[in-house]
């Protein structure tokens, strides 16, 4: 019984250390977009990984965004940057200018962050921050994997809160008739129908 114990507690304290390694890798990615610490940013960002992914994207036309940056700017490494830092989207995507070092990162606010946990098994950690977009519906989400090391490899863009106005506006009425038109069909509607167009009963013996 005190083996089994000793082996539950192990178990335990293992996923604590494990948790808290993914836990540690974040805010260490937090505290290297504040400072603009490109060794941190380095150690903590598979920058191939998460630019293709956003690449693809943003090419198949992600419905969030009606983009009038290209691209390669909104995949820079100041553009990606500021999206971590700020979780700022519109509708012509983010801001690609770096910000001056030292700036906040209010997307990882605690008052932000809607959901930190493993995403399907202990190797992906999953971050949700809420976008600084009240038209967005669903987080922006940070995919973390382990490889010998805890890094983020995927940004999931967010999507609209709701249609476009014009989709969901109700048709103008149809415009109401001309005088005149709607007592004409009225007065066809309730006159009688005329004899001439029902053909008279021929009389009983009368020549066909």
């Amino acid at each position: 019984m005190k083996t089994f114990r000793k082996f539950i507690v192990l178990v335990l304290l293992a996923g604590l250390a494990w948790t808290a390694w993914a836990v540690a890798a974040f805010y260490d990615l937090t505290v290297g977009l504040h400072v603009g610490d490109p060794v941190a940013l380095e150690r903590r960002i598979d920058w191939t990984s998460v630019r293709q992914a956003l690449r693809e994207d943003l090419q198949a036309g992600p419905p969030a965004l009606a983009r009038e940056r290209p691209i390669d700017a909104l995949l820079s490494t100041p553009a990606i940057i500021n999206l971590l830092r700020t979780a700022k989207l519109d509708e012509r995507g983010w801001e690609t200018v770096a910000l001056p070092i030292g700036t906040d990162v209010p997307a990882f606010d605690r008052n932000r962050i809607r959901y930190a946990f493993y995403s399907g098994s202990p190797f992906s950690f999953r971050v949700d921050v809420r976008p600084d977009n009240d038209v967005l519906s669903t987080p922006l989400v940070l995919l973390f994997r382990w490889t010998g090391d805890w890094r983020l490899v995927r940004i999931f863009l967010p999507t609209p809160a709701m249609p476009t106005l014009a989709s969901i506006a109700p048709s103008p009425p149809a415009p109401p008739p001309p005088p005149g038109v709607h007592r004409a069909a009225l007065y066809e509607e309730c006159r009688p129908p005329s004899r001439a167009s029902t053909p008279a009963a021929p009389w009983p013996g009368a020549p066909s």
